[in-house]
């Protein structure tokens, strides 16, 4: 099942052009780490990881040797979510709980 879904999300990401970044909040909780693993191995530099612990998603980019780019983000605070989505933000895929 691992294997396919990895499949899955390969063929669309191949089909994908990015020319903004990738915000994936939540992305380094379970669900979060695979997808954003996945987007990072296609858009190096790319993908921003981002939730309410910034050493969790700091940690999270250094295990993917800074693939993904960490961010703290708490989705309650507006003026947090209107400043990371300045960033040249294309896509937003929320992985959370």
């Amino acid at each position: 099942m691992f294997v396919q879904q990895l499949t899955i999300i390969g063929v669309i990401t191949k089909k994908l052009t990015m020319n903004g970044k990738i915000l994936i909040i939540g992305g380094y909780g379970g669900v979060g780490q695979f997808i954003s693993t996945a987007l990072g191995d296609q858009f190096p530099g790319q993908v921003i990881v981002a939730g309410r612990n910034h050493q969790k998603a700091q940690d999270f980019s250094a295990e993917t040797n800074n693939k993904v780019l960490p961010a703290k983000l708490d989705i309650s605070n507006p003026d947090e979510v209107g400043s990371l989505l300045d960033d040249n933000v294309a896509l937003v895929v929320m992985c959370v709980d």
